[in-house]
């Protein structure tokens, strides 16, 4: 009978350790801590603060949203129309670009001659005005005896003797 009041006695104590070692894993296992207290932005990127199933606020990357961290656009179709979405995500005006064979209202003969041509008004007057040159009108704004026009541009150029007795050679430097 003694040893019957014993092990109860010690199963009694064993099932309170058991319990109690429980009930301080459940407290460890509430316990969380939160990634975050509100949205914010990294950068361009949107990031959601958000209430997970344990009770703990994490950090949610949302990526890039039109609307949030500055976004103005993710493409061209969030822009009107002649606009494009540029890399800062803002809507712009396209960039002329110079040599595309199309007259962009930004550029003139002057800052792009491959695609405005030039009219040149007064040439071969004797004197030289803004919009000649030495391929357009020679007459006014040709180049000096030791240059050559080379893409509207006078360039100079000079030559040097060969080793031969007749190997003269022009070049340009």
């Amino acid at each position: 009978m003694r040893n019957l009041k014993i092990l109860i006695v010690l199963s009694a104590f064993i099932a309170i350790l058991f319990l109690s070692s429980c009930q301080q894993l459940q407290l460890v296992k509430e316990k969380c801590v939160d990634e975050c207290s509100e949205d914010s932005c990294n950068g361009f990127e949107y990031v959601s603060c958000l209430t997970s199933e344990d009770g703990c606020k994490d950090k949610i990357n949302e990526g890039l949203l039109k609307g949030k961290c500055n976004i103005e656009c993710v493409s061209k179709l969030d822009c009107e129309a002649g606009f494009v979405c540029s890399s800062d995500y803002k809507c712009k005006a396209p960039e002329p670009v110079c040599g595309n064979g199309i007259q962009e209202k930004e550029e003139n003969c002057l800052t792009c001659p491959a695609d405005v041509e030039c009219m040149v008004v007064g040439c071969g007057d004797g004197s030289k005005s803004a919009s000649e040159n030495c391929g357009n009108c020679p007459d006014d704004a040709g180049c000096a005896s030791e240059e050559t026009c080379i893409d509207n541009k006078c360039v100079t150029t000079g030559y040097f003797k060969g080793e031969g007795p007749s190997t003269e050679r022009w070049c340009q430097w």
